[in-house]
């Protein structure tokens, strides 16, 4: 079985299927009737006040463990709780309707899903997604069922259910190693959490619940994004000696690489820095001994507030970047649509998302939400080197206005007397054919490309790159990413420019020694990949790179390219 792969790793344990019983069905079996509204009232406050103390105390844990961000989907979950509305909502079911404290809560909970149901956007649908969190587990309490479960087997477990909500993933049992799911997205709160604790997780895996029975040995790769079902002895030693060694050679790298410059075998140097977007992430590349943000995602910032931040929210969080990156920023501009939205901001319904109003797009169309933005951006400037991202370029013209409306942005605070970088270097995201098309028209226009693999890939194989059941159609060493790869660094080289390469290309160690093969002098990765890529570069010289890069741009047989990449793969 396969599935999406949310954090790499490897867990090997007996799993644990969950089928997660329904709360309507839960209502059927174990609520009773309504006898006195005053008496239901008070059963009412007193499990609503129950679960709002829980979730605060979840609030604090996640704090002190996985960082502020995280803590935000708890808040956003009491603030469901506090709202004057839902409350009047469910007591005047209550008192008008004679329901039970249960069933009012019910009630509230589908009237909510009949609205949503109008959304097809997946991201603010995840708000929903909260909500029933909330609401379930209010019924739950109401109900005497015990929220949170644990496995019978306090071994090593991998849990395998339909899907989970915030409040279980953080409170997952000890003894749970790995964590399989019918459904779920890579961008939900759940994969958030996952990824922030460095838990093996894969979503969409079909079946999984009918497939897997519990107490059955299993192994959860999370590189391979495949589950090995009743794997023998030799198998599980394999999979354990693979463990071990990743483990106890990323110890190593913590001592040994940490603070070592990424250089080529022959001391050729490269630029290594990573890809964040939220304070835990910041946390993990510092510790990895990352001192260079390649890529902000300010999105995620934006999605972790219920309003669009404030100039001043802004200034403060690209300011405190700096603090902890002292030796560069590169801010990518708001880059939602597709699969990113906010749940305060309504996004116009679309048949393909992915091809609408997204990135600088939707940046332009709302050019008071992208003011705001590359003020804040400007105001920090004044402490330290940031670079601004444009996001999803397609044109000239994208470029022409973008820079337009930033160079008004600096006459504003001129006059205003606000301090900021007069000469920030400005970049674009490559990641459409069509911009690798017009790269030589577009780098006369900008001081830096980053080339964003994740959507070129996907763009250039029409494959939908969250979708499991496409994932081996957008190889990202295909002969046709390649090529747009090589073209946009031949034509960046002509004029003088540097290219990054952010994305989950960059991350992987072979595939990092062949982009710096084809000329790329910078690579922004994922904080958990830094010292793997380090420690790869490090092992080639760069006439060997160059060569690995020749040869892939002319082999035409999936068999060939895999034979040739087995021979660089990392030595651990």
């Amino acid at each position: 079985m396969k599935g999406l792969s949310i954090h790499e790793g490897i867990a090997i344990g007996n799993a644990w299927v969950i089928q997660n019983e329904p709360v309507e069905i839960l209502i059927e079996k174990n609520h009773l009737a309504c006898k006195h509204e005053k008496a239901e009232m008070d059963r009412f406050n007193r499990c609503l006040e129950e679960v709002k103390a829980h979730l605060s105390q979840l609030k604090s844990v996640t704090e002190e463990t996985l960082g502020e961000d995280e803590a935000l989907i708890f808040e956003a979950q009491l603030c469901i709780l506090r709202d004057p509305v839902f409350y009047e909502k469910a007591t005047g079911r209550i008192f008008n309707d004679n329901c039970s404290a249960e069933r009012a809560v019910l009630y509230c909970k589908n009237d909510i899903t009949k609205e949503f149901d109008k959304i097809s956007d997946d991201l603010l649908r995840e708000r929903l997604n909260d909500i029933h969190d909330v609401m379930d587990r209010l019924i739950r309490q109401l109900l005497g069922i015990e929220v949170g479960r644990t496995p019978n087997n306090q071994a090593a477990n991998v849990l395998v259910t339909e899907d989970l909500n915030p409040s279980e993933m953080i409170t997952l049992d000890e003894s749970i190693v790995g964590v399989i799911l019918e459904e779920g997205s890579a961008s939900s709160h759940v994969s958030i959490i996952a990824r922030a604790k460095e838990i093996p997780m894969l979503i969409g895996v079909k079946g999984a619940c009918q497939k897997i029975q519990s107490d059955q040995l299993l192994i959860l790769d999370g590189y391979a994004g495949e589950i090995l079902l009743n794997p023998d002895k030799k198998v599980v030693l394999d999979f354990e000696n693979k463990k071990q060694a990743r483990f106890g050679v990323k110890a190593k790298w913590l001592e040994g690489l940490k603070n070592k410059a990424t250089a080529t075998k022959d001391n050729h140097p490269v630029t290594l820095s990573g890809n964040i977007g939220v304070f835990e992430e910041a946390n993990q590349l510092r510790a990895y001994g990352g001192k260079e943000v390649g890529l902000l995602r300010t999105e995620l910032f934006f999605m972790s507030q219920n309003h669009f931040p404030t100039e001043t929210e802004q200034t403060t969080f690209y300011k405190s970047m700096l603090h902890f990156f002292s030796q560069g920023v590169s801010i990518r501009t708001l880059d939602i649509g597709g699969d990113k939205s906010l749940p305060y901001c309504k996004m116009p319904k679309e048949k393909n998302p992915f091809l609408g109003m997204r990135g600088i797009r939707h940046s332009l169309k709302h050019i008071d939400i992208f003011k705001t933005q590359l003020r804040a951006i400007l105001k920090a400037s004044a402490y330290g080197n940031i670079k601004i991202i444009f996001p999803m370029i397609t044109t000239k013209e994208e470029v022409l206005e973008s820079k337009k409306i930033l160079e008004s942005c600096m006459n504003e605070l001129a006059i205003e007397g606000v301090a900021f970088d007069g000469e920030i270097p400005i970049g674009i995201m490559i990641e459409t054919p069509g911009a690798v098309m017009i790269a030589d028209l577009l780098a006369k226009e900008v001081d830096f490309f980053s080339i964003g693999t994740n959507d070129l890939c996907q763009y250039t194989y029409a494959a939908d790159r969250m979708n499991p059941d496409v994932s081996n159609a957008y190889p990202y060493y295909g002969l046709s990413m390649l090529r747009l790869i090589n073209k946009t660094i031949e034509e960046a080289r002509r004029a003088g420019i540097p290219v990054s390469v952010c994305g989950e290309m960059s991350s992987n160690p072979t595939l990092a020694l062949i982009l710096i093969g084809l000329g790329v002098k910078e690579l922004s990765v994922f904080p958990q990949s830094i010292l793997a890529v380090k420690k790869a570069i490090g092992e080639y010289n760069a006439r060997e790179m160059e060569e690995l890069a020749k040869k892939m741009l002319v082999l035409t047989e999936p068999e060939d390219v895999q034979r040739l990449m087995r021979l660089y793969q990392p030595s651990c």
